[in-house]
């Protein structure tokens, strides 16, 4: 592993030329090759697997601290603050996903033109490294300009169909600058980046100040310290669960379940046993199963958890009762769990008896 501190880094992907000529290269192949030559080469940057960066990110004119960790794959891990609100962005290369704070609590799937605009900083060095493996295409449009800066200019069409321009400066055929789909707050619009201050990282080229606009919006981001080839733990890349559903999810899926039940303490245990599903829903919040009771009796129950209260909720309904019964309680230091109807007021009453769960 090594360390290597900097004044500023940018995490930005680019796609086009490398090399050392004033004069663009005659074919879209040879523009490819001369930027990949240019960022570093194929083996330097086939020996790196892993990257961690941490820096600053400024968004609505405030500048908050962010690390980014980032493995092959298109494996992505964002961990920022925009306008004191914590936004983190993941890939586990299958599933991208965010928890936007912007948004309310909990982590959902990336989608639409918000995964158009954010999926493009999830390639580990450029779209063009590895573009039959990727599905991606790029066309040469040859001698160009941008913002009255002389550049080569390429097209990239990705294998989801979206399309971004792509400047490269004639001299270095390094990256410049991007157009490409972007959103604002789920409305389409035209983002630019532009990549700058580039440094030699472990052999690679990376850009050190990365620049995107849009409609009003503005975001620098720069970085203080990379490391390369660092341990990381592949699931900070998934999907986090929901607040306190962590641990239960495991209990989604076919399972042959063992039970024990008694009408009173002073009663000794019925047992039974029973082959059944239990459902994950409402993106992990919920979780769910019916069945048919020992008795009989179409049975259905949910569990979930009330973050603000910080009490695991269970709702209980058989066909026998024909009510729905609530049932709170929380986590013992063991981890287990113990829910009740004792204070929820959704009891049922036989012979002159309150019956609780």
């Amino acid at each position: 592993m090594t360390r290597t501190t900097i004044v500023a880094f940018a995490i930005g992907i680019a796609v086009v030329a490398a090399g050392a000529s004033a004069t663009p290269a005659a074919t879209v192949d040879e523009v490819v090759a001369k930027h990949i030559e240019a960022k570093g080469g194929l083996e330097a940057w086939s020996g790196i697997r892993s990257m961690r960066a941490t820096g600053e990110f400024t968004a609505f004119s405030k500048t908050a601290p962010f690390t980014l960790h980032r493995m092959r794959d298109d494996r992505y891990h964002m961990d920022h603050v925009m306008n004191g609100r914590k936004v983190v962005i993941g890939s586990d290369g299958a599933r991208p996903w965010w928890e936007n704070e912007f948004f309310g609590p909990g982590a959902r799937d990336l989608e639409g033109v918000d995964l158009a605009a954010i999926s493009r900083d999830f390639d580990f060095a450029t779209p063009v490294f590895d573009i039959e493996r990727l599905g991606h295409e790029v066309e040469l449009v040859g001698e160009s300009e941008y913002e009255g800066i002389p550049a080569i200019e390429l097209t990239l069409t990705r294998k989801d169909g979206t399309s971004e321009r792509w400047f490269l400066d004639p001299d270095t055929y390094l990256e410049m600058a991007r157009l490409s789909p972007g959103s604002d707050f789920g409305n389409p619009m035209e983002q630019r980046t532009v990549f700058d201050d580039f440094r030699e990282i472990d052999g690679v080229r990376i850009p050190h100040f990365t620049e995107t606009q849009w409609y009003t919006r503005d975001r620098v981001l720069r970085i203080d310290t990379i490391e390369t080839n660092v341990e990381i733990d592949e699931a900070l890349f998934r999907v986090p669960a929901p607040p306190g559903m962590g641990d239960f999810l495991a209990m989604a899926g076919r399972w042959k379940v063992a039970s024990a039940w008694r009408n009173s303490p002073q009663e000794p245990f019925q047992e039974g046993e029973r082959e059944t599903e239990v459902e994950s829903t409402v993106g992990g919040v919920l979780l769910r199963e019916a069945y048919v009771s020992a008795a009989g009796e179409p049975t259905e129950w949910t569990l979930s958890y009330d973050r603000y209260a910080e009490r695991y909720r269970m709702t209980l309904i058989s066909k026998a009762n024909g009510l729905l019964a609530v049932l709170e309680g929380v986590r013992g230091e063991d981890g287990s769990l113990t829910v009740d109807d004792l204070e929820t007021g959704t009891t049922y009453e036989t012979f002159g008896f309150v019956i609780h769960t």
